[in-house]
């Protein structure tokens, strides 16, 4: 049998590989600590319990990243106008809508990998950025680029 997920110990190894600390909101670790309980009670094999491990790190130092980020560069500042969002039921044809109205060059779609690793916060992005040097990619977008975002109803 092995050990319990400790929440932590899971905090604090977060904090000690990114070497931040401030998680954007103070009742986070109490919060953590529920959901890792919750973790522990679904009787998890030790490769479930090492995945829920991998999971949970890569959700922690996402998350100290990103408040590092917005800290440091005030995005949240930003003002988009007009947002465009592309929802619908599934099969309705929001994929091709949404992939139509990215490439229009005063548009800009969300690449997976940026909703996946939010920081550093994306500059304008080429067509083939794939993510794999995220570290330069800080930037901001511009006043006339518009935000197309994409929901599917479930």
């Amino acid at each position: 049998m092995t050990a319990p997920l400790n929440a932590t110990e899971l905090l604090s190894a977060a904090e000690a590989e990114t070497g931040l600390h401030d998680y954007g909101d103070p009742t986070l670790p109490e919060r953590f600590a529920v959901a890792v309980g919750h973790l522990n009670g679904l009787g998890m094999d030790a490769d479930g319990k090492w995945q829920a491990t991998q999971v949970c790190r890569w959700l922690l130092t996402s998350r100290l990243e990103f408040i590092e980020d917005r800290n440091r560069y005030p995005i949240g500042d930003e003002v988009i106008e007009a947002p465009m969002f592309v929802t619908g039921e599934p099969r309705s044809g929001t994929t091709l809508m949404h992939a139509l109205m990215s490439v229009d060059s005063h548009a800009r779609a969300l690449r997976f990998w940026e909703v996946m690793y939010p920081s550093p916060p994306p500059g304008l992005a080429g067509p083939d950025d794939d993510g794999g040097g995220r570290g330069q990619r800080v930037g901001q977008l511009t006043s006339t680029t518009t935000l197309v975002g994409l929901v599917t109803m479930s």
